[in-house]
């Protein structure tokens, strides 16, 4: 056993959304290739309605089988928010003792080996740190939005109910939320978006529980992760248009989407993105759907790239 770990969750509620699973699989597949054993990988999965270790998800991938370098674990997460079975995973993963967890989402694509990152940040936390979307009246202070993140063991307070804690925060911040918008502070499409960020917000102040602003120790203070470790969506030309030096491109080549220019060691690609960003072996009906819209944009996408950059 390592003293760092790698930590995906997969949570399948039903067989449409096996997508989730596609992007698993392509994660480890990525992965698998400059893996050097000097971490750990550990998946959590729930899978509903699929057998996990025997069924094949498209009649020919079954990551169990496939991929033997993982910690593989079922979860026992209780059904009470199907978002927040990541940070039951985390307790659970921290309960193994290990001394840092990097926990990553599942639209990952790995461009190199992440061991380094471990060491590169010292003794600091990692994640996308910001209070975004007009979210600040909610949260009251610098939230991080985040789920792709490296956290220290030491830097959680009362592991056994870190899973309750961050539970509890995603209560307080809805019901805060909902109270703003409905005394007219926030606007309704600010509470809906907060709802669906809610999850990483509660979880992260978990984390950092008992806060005080004017004393946080060393332990649990955050740093912004660099995009030549990690970057996401917004800093690829589908999503910035003509901003110079993206961190990776999207084009099509022959009707055919190549993903080209990366300078960064971890893609976080998100799952609206999964249609193109997946191979199309592992396209699920749902995913091809979303392909065959993507791919008449992308042209137009580029065409606008061009015309900004001169």
């Amino acid at each position: 056993m390592n003293k760092n770990a790698l930590m995906f969750n997969l949570h399948v509620e039903n067989k449409n959304s096996m997508h989730y699973y596609s992007m698993l699989y392509y994660a480890l597949e990525t992965l698998e290739k400059f893996y050097d054993e000097t971490f750990d990988v550990v998946v959590h999965h729930k899978t509903k309605n699929f057998e996990f270790e025997k069924e094949f998800h498209l009649g020919k991938f079954n990551i169990y089988r496939q991929f033997l370098f993982p910690v593989y674990i079922e979860s026992t997460y209780p059904d009470q928010d199907g978002w927040m079975s990541k940070w039951y995973a985390l307790q659970k993963t921290f309960e193994l003792e290990y001394e840092k967890v990097f926990m990553i989402d599942n639209d990952i694509i790995f461009y190199g080996n992440p061991s380094y990152m471990f060491q590169k940040y010292g003794n600091k936390n990692v994640a996308h740190i910001g209070a975004d979307g007009g979210y600040e009246k909610i949260l009251e202070r610098v939230g991080i939005a985040s789920g792709n993140e490296i956290i220290h063991r030491k830097a959680i307070h009362s592991l056994d109910t870190l899973f309750e804690r961050a539970l509890e925060h995603r209560k307080k911040l809805i019901q805060k939320s909902e109270d703003l918008m409905t005394n007219g502070q926030i606007l309704e499409t600010t509470h809906n978006n907060f709802k669906f960020f809610s999850e990483q917000y509660a979880g992260n102040f978990a984390v950092q529980d008992p806060y005080d602003p004017n004393n946080i120790p060393e332990e649990k203070e955050f740093v912004e992760i660099q995009r030549e470790d990690l970057v996401t969506p917004a800093n690829s030309n589908l999503e910035i248009g003509g901003r110079d030096n993206p961190y990776y491109c999207v084009n099509v080549e022959n009707n055919e989407i190549k993903i080209t220019n990366i300078k960064t060691t971890i893609i976080h690609y998100s799952a609206a993105h999964a249609p193109i960003m997946l191979p199309d072996r592992l396209r699920t009906d749902n995913l091809l759907n979303g392909y065959n819209e993507w791919v008449t944009k992308i042209p137009n996408i580029i065409k606008e790239l061009k015309k900004s950059n001169g």
